[in-house]
Order: C-alpha cells, then structure tokens, then sequence
C-alpha cells in the first residue's frame, strides 16, 4: 500500500513539476541539437543564438526568447530535406487581455553552421503551443 502511494505522489508531482518532464540538457534557453550545445541570451535586448566556438547569431526577437520546446519539454524539431530546423519563441502578455503578442523565428542546420530564417511569424497566442508542422518549413520558403 505504502508503494503504490508513493509512486502516486511522485506521479502527481511529475505532472504538476514541468522539469520533471524535461530532460537535463534541454531548458527555456539551453537544448542539445546533436552534439550541438545551444543557448539563448540578451544582446542588447534581443535574442542571440549562441554555441561554443561559433560567432552568436543574433535574432529578430526580443529578449526574453526560449526554444520551442515538445510536451515532454525538450527541444522540438523538424528534419527538412537535409537540414535539422528548430523553433525560438518570444512572447508578450497584451496589457488587459488574456492574449500574448508572440513571435517565432526558425533556426537550421546548415552544414556545420547554423542560419536563421528571414520571415518571422507573429501569432496572437500564448506559448506552451504546440506549432504545426508548416512553421518549421514555412519560415524559409522565399517570399513573392
């Protein structure tokens, strides 16, 4: 009986902790993709893209950014043709309103580097969202 109560609790924590569901190396602002490190951080209010021995790659999005994240709370991403695509969210609360302001930006994989797209979609949605598909690609499909 005492078993069975203890693995409840611990359930019911895990459900009600988000960490729980993360792995260790993936955070709002630090994910692996492959071997790759990544973090998130402020460069003179806006979100850069940072990983050991590269030159940062400054964003479109203000500060705060994070990645975008599955339900179990590591990184989400897409393969699309040969490269790996990955999501950066930043988000607002609208004053007096239950909406956010937020704005996703891609990031992929480009042989040993990494390249932001140009467009960045802007919703009227609060994170957690679990974004279609169609964002990853759509964010590097070039305009008319």
């Amino acid at each position: 009986m005492t078993r069975a109560l203890n693995a409840l609790l611990c359930s019911a924590l895990c459900i009600a902790l988000p960490a729980c569901a993360q792995s260790s190396a993936d955070t709002a602002t630090q994910a692996r993709l492959g071997e790759r490190q990544l973090t998130l951080e402020e460069h003179d209010g806006r979100c850069a893209l940072v990983e050991p021995g590269q030159a940062n790659l400054d964003l479109q999005l203000k500060w705060p950014c994070q990645f975008h994240r599955d339900r179990e709370g590591g990184l989400r991403t897409r393969q699309v043709g040969e490269n790996r695509v990955l999501l950066v969210e930043s988000s607002e609360q609208v004053p007096d309103s239950q909406d956010c302001r937020t704005e996703i930006q891609a990031v992929r994989t480009l042989g040993a580097g990494l390249e932001p797209s140009e467009a960045v979609s802007r919703v009227a949605a609060c994170p957690p969202i679990q974004w279609d598909d169609k964002v990853f690609i759509g964010l590097f499909e070039s305009r008319p």
